[in-house]
């Protein structure tokens, strides 16, 4: 939780925050959440793009890195030995991930000491060196909202799109200047994680979000009963499609994690409103998991009756050639 000390200076312009030189009591306004695990390709895009931030404010930069086998945790020392006043990592020795632990709420958001904390994973980067300042400009200057995201484009390969998904979805949203917890559950995420910032607030830990294996957006879901959220439509981040956990699952198995947050989601609901909403969200993902099942039961039968004429094939030339 943040630490309040009122009033807190600010600077009269931003500058970089490699630069700013403040006194070891001073508490950041902002704490960046980064979460890593063997992004050793990407970290350093992920590292240049917080060490390129001009605030007006303190910044602190928490790692967590998910015992790391590729050399990931040697370039986070790089960084932290330059840095040590602004970086503040957390090795690990066992992949936690794995044991069923969120990273973001069990070891991150506890000691974040930021009014604010931004969230930005190590395979994706910030490309504007205002995006912190702006955020924060925004959300000083609008207390009654308590999450502010921003446009991101995804990077696949070499080739930088439009997120087509995310955004049809935000532009079904009817009242975009005031988003509610209606609108997440009713169009599912439309929130890149590298895209937001929001208030170091006390929210609920619901046992649910143990078995929901998408973690970021049951977060949203619970800020968002605390208060409106809102986009600012400036592209300051990129995605990196095809580099995280989920990008190796087939699409069977994909969507049976989709179905495992929606029924996580639906048990921690509890207005009527928000359950049939959401319930009906959670029966066309089941829809959607008999389809994809259905046509890989298909597809196994399929390749089992191949299997057995390429057997059948080669008896008979076994027996052709006796």
């Amino acid at each position: 939780m943040p630490i309040e000390t009122s009033p807190r200076p600010l600077l009269p312009e931003p500058i970089l925050v490699t630069e700013q030189r403040w006194s070891q009591n001073e508490v950041p306004w902002v704490s960046v959440s980064c979460i890593t695990y063997n992004h050793a390709p990407y970290i350093r895009d992920a590292m240049e793009g917080f060490l390129m931030q001009r605030t007006t404010f303190p910044v602190e930069i928490l790692i967590h890195d998910d015992a790391s086998t590729d050399g990931t945790i040697e370039i986070i020392k790089e960084y932290e030995k330059q840095y040590p006043h602004l970086i503040f990592p957390m090795y690990q020795s066992v992949n936690r991930f794995s044991q069923g632990i969120k990273i973001t709420p069990t070891y991150q958001i506890p000691r974040a000491r930021g009014k604010y904390i931004a969230l930005c994973e190590g395979d994706d980067y910030w490309t504007d060196p205002l995006k912190l300042q702006k955020q924060f400009d925004f959300l000083e200057k609008h207390p009654e909202y308590v999450l502010c995201f921003h446009k991101v484009r995804a990077l696949e390969g070499s080739q930088v799109k439009e997120d087509e998904v995310m955004e049809r979805r935000y532009l079904a949203i009817e009242n975009k200047r005031e988003i509610t917890v209606l609108d997440l559950l009713k169009h599912r995420n439309f929130i890149h994680t590298g895209s937001v910032m929001f208030r170091n607030i006390p929210i609920p830990a619901p046992f649910e979000i143990e078995f929901s294996p998408v973690g970021d957006y049951f977060l949203f879901i619970l800020l968002s009963e605390k208060g409106p959220l809102f986009r600012l439509d400036e592209t300051m981040g990129i995605y990196r499609r095809g580099s995280g956990h989920y990008s190796t699952l087939s699409a069977l198995d994909m969507q049976r994690k989709v179905v495992q947050y929606h029924i996580a989601i639906l048990s921690y609901l509890s207005d009527d409103r928000h359950k049939r909403i959401f319930l009906q969200k959670t029966l066309d993902a089941l829809s959607d998991f008999e389809t994809l099942l259905k046509a890989h039961s298909e597809k196994r039968e399929m390749a089992g009756r191949a299997a057995k004429l390429k057997s059948l094939i080669k008896t008979l030339l076994v027996r052709k050639k006796t």
